[in-house]
């Protein structure tokens, strides 16, 4: 049975979904009246007819969705065993009766814990002295991970398409500019957080130990990024989350990646050509090449309050992002379907892996769309080095 429910904003609680990644210490977020919450429970034991998909008005069923809930979850064998509409009912659903959030100890069933909502956000554009030259609010929609103890990852809906990857405008490593096709995919809205990474290295262990605790910075705040991991230790979160939700969580490959940051923009940050201080976390430079506006540190994952055209924040500065792909020197013979450059690697070192996106010790040369840089997987895990996670899925289709 696929479920989809037009949600009433009076029938779920925020425990269930919220409409944006506030701050706890911020008021609730309001549900809206285009949040779907989908319930595909396709997988259950013992149904043989085809998949049904109903959609139910639960204006005036006040106590279905408790019982939707209940019934996706029981054996169904036959047509009659499908989840009835309530009688309506005088009294509202309580909160505590609606609430189907998992506790920290509870396995997510992948087949109900993914919600995909709408969200709004504002994308600025920066003119050549660096000043907002417009501003416009946008939507987009993602998928919401629940990580337990009010924790979640949002998931952004990456619509596929194709664009001229690599630039001349930067350096040889970065050339050729080539055509590449990228497939539909959901990235981090923002990079991991130290509070999610702490979560997931909970989970029972894949393939290496996890240091729940890596940060330089974590003594500064939970929203903040993780950084100081391997690249290992990237691929061993994405594992354990995977290994959690039955959904399959990567790093980008290093197209997606800048397919995303760049939202079809063709300029050197998806602001424009010019970036500031007061947009983005990075190691600003005056006239005189003497640093102004620099933090010297990691900021808040939001402390930035605008987006690229994609719903992405975070794309330029305060960390490097790490991504799937081993180093090539230039783009010559690169793939151009959007997959990670895998290939040809005889006479190279695939130990050598690629970050993107410059961070707060970085200039601005170093944050653009394009630039590209080296580390050693293994070995390399600094106070400037981050991620954000993909996910594979066609995402017309949630």
């Amino acid at each position: 049975k696929n479920i989809t429910i037009p949600i009433d904003p009076a029938e779920i609680p925020p425990s269930i979904i919220s409409i944006d990644n506030a701050p706890e210490s911020n008021p609730p977020a309001q549900l809206s009246s285009d949040t779907t919450l989908q319930l595909a429970a396709d997988g259950i034991r013992g149904v043989s007819q085809p998949p049904v998909a109903e959609t139910i008005n639960l204006h005036d069923q006040d106590n279905l969705l408790p019982t939707l809930l209940h019934e996706a979850t029981q054996p169904a064998t036959k047509q009659s065993d499908l989840p009835q509409p309530a009688t309506p009912s005088k009294h509202r659903t309580s909160r505590k009766q609606a609430a189907i959030e998992p506790t920290d100890t509870e396995p997510i069933d992948p087949r109900l814990a993914l919600a995909t909502r709408s969200f709004s956000f504002e994308v600025v554009k920066l003119d050549s002295q660096g000043q907002e030259q417009s501003r416009e609010t946008k939507r987009a929609k993602c998928l919401r991970e629940n990580l337990g103890n009010n924790i979640h990852l949002e998931m952004v809906a990456i619509s596929g398409g194709e664009f001229v990857m690599g630039s001349n405008r930067v350096g040889r490593r970065e050339s050729p500019p080539h055509r590449v096709t990228v497939q539909p995919f959901y990235l981090g809205r923002y990079v991991i957080t130290q509070e999610q990474w702490q979560a997931v290295a909970q989970l029972p262990t894949v393939n290496r130990e996890l240091n729940p605790r890596p940060a330089h910075f974590q003594h500064h705040g939970k929203k903040r990024p993780v950084e100081c991991v391997y690249w290992h230790d990237c691929i061993e979160f994405c594992d354990r989350l995977s290994q959690k939700t039955g959904r399959k969580y990567r790093l980008p490959s290093e197209a997606e990646w800048e397919y995303a940051c760049r939202a079809g923009t063709d300029t050197l940050y998806h602001f424009g050509d010019v970036i500031t201080g007061a947009f983005v976390n990075y190691k600003e430079l005056n006239n005189q090449g003497s640093a102004q506006n620099y933090s010297h540190q990691t900021i808040r994952v939001d402390s930035c309050k605008f987006a690229n055209d994609f719903g992405l924040v975070g794309m330029h500065g305060n960390v490097q992002e790490w991504c799937y792909d081993p180093w090539h020197e230039t783009y010559e013979q690169a793939p151009t379907d959007g997959s990670a450059w895998l290939r040809d690697l005889e006479d190279r070192n695939e130990s050598w892996r690629i970050t993107r996106g410059g961070s707060w010790q970085s200039e601005a040369k170093y944050c653009n769309s394009f630039y590209r840089l080296r580390w050693l997987a293994s070995t390399k895990r600094d106070k400037f080095i981050g991620f954000r996670i993909a996910l594979s899925g066609d995402t017309e289709s949630r």
